[in-house]
């Protein structure tokens, strides 16, 4: 009797499995079923609308990079039609584009979400003014002839005056002797002690045999001619330490003489 009403207890109860699916069919399930709807109904709802908002022209064009050549003339040299959807920008050509301006020497086009485009640009570095008989330019780094900008800015440039037979337009670049003459003389006054390329207003090379520096803000003409410019500035060096011991304006100084050097005072 004993060991019959302990096997009754040790038995398990049989388990209704349509019981425990039950709950599974409550209130969970059903919101379960209304999110998927839901999110069925917001999926078609882009897709129908999606193509529909690509298509659209771009709202806004960031420009990045531009010290002086302003936004407005970027957009219009990108010719963007008023038509033009957004997904239908190519940003290489539009890249095209730009870098027909003398100005830009590297640019990057691209789109941006929402409905943007973005232009990052690198602007050409002058070095220097270059004037002609009629017309001012710049001229940067790599010789390449820039009209003035119209942000104008307050540069500390010297002028470079080249020979009529050196052709210069705007967005060409110089490869004459004179110039390259010039170029190399300007490295060797950029740190020198004895005349930094600060304190030169011009640089005439009409006469590519007798390249001539004239100095701010006294005026004198110091003459170079067009080669061991090196050897000319020591030479310079020692001319500048005797005629600031005598006191005297000087009117030029001509350092092309391999005995010594050639001044003239301004006359009182």
């Amino acid at each position: 009797m004993k060991d019959f009403s302990n096997t009754q207890f040790q038995k398990q109860q049989p388990v209704n499995k349509q019981e425990q699916e039950l709950p599974a069919k409550g209130p969970r399930f059903k919101l379960a079923w209304i999110l998927v709807l839901a999110a069925m109904l917001l999926l078609g709802y882009v897709g129908r609308q999606l193509p529909r908002y690509l298509l659209m022209p771009p709202k806004t064009v960031r420009i990045v990079g531009n010290h002086f050549l302003t936004k407005e003339s970027l957009v219009r040299q990108l010719d963007l039609r008023e038509d033009q959807s957004w997904l239908d920008l190519d940003p290489y050509v539009l890249s095209l584009r730009l870098k027909k301006d003398p100005w830009i020497r590297e640019v990057l086009v691209r789109r941006s979400v929402p409905l943007g485009l973005e232009v990052h640009i690198k602007e050409r570095k002058p070095i220097a003014f270059l004037q002609t008989k009629d017309q001012l330019y710049l001229l940067d780094e790599q010789r390449w002839v820039l009209e003035l900008p119209l942000k104008q800015k307050n540069w500390n440039l010297p002028i470079i005056q080249l020979g009529k037979e050196v052709k210069v337009e705007t967005g060409t670049q110089l490869n004459s002797a004179s110039l390259l003459n010039v170029l190399y003389l300007m490295d060797q006054l950029e740190d020198s002690p004895t005349l930094p390329l600060a304190s030169i207003s011009e640089i005439d090379a009409t006469n590519p045999l007798n390249i001539t520096v004239i100095t701010i803000p006294q005026g004198v003409k110091i003459k170079f001619g067009f080669r061991e410019f090196q050897q000319r500035l020591k030479k310079l060096q020692f001319a500048l330490e005797s005629l600031r011991q005598q006191k005297k304006r000087i009117d030029y100084l001509d350092l092309r003489h391999h005995g010594g050097v050639v001044f003239k005072r301004v006359r009182s």
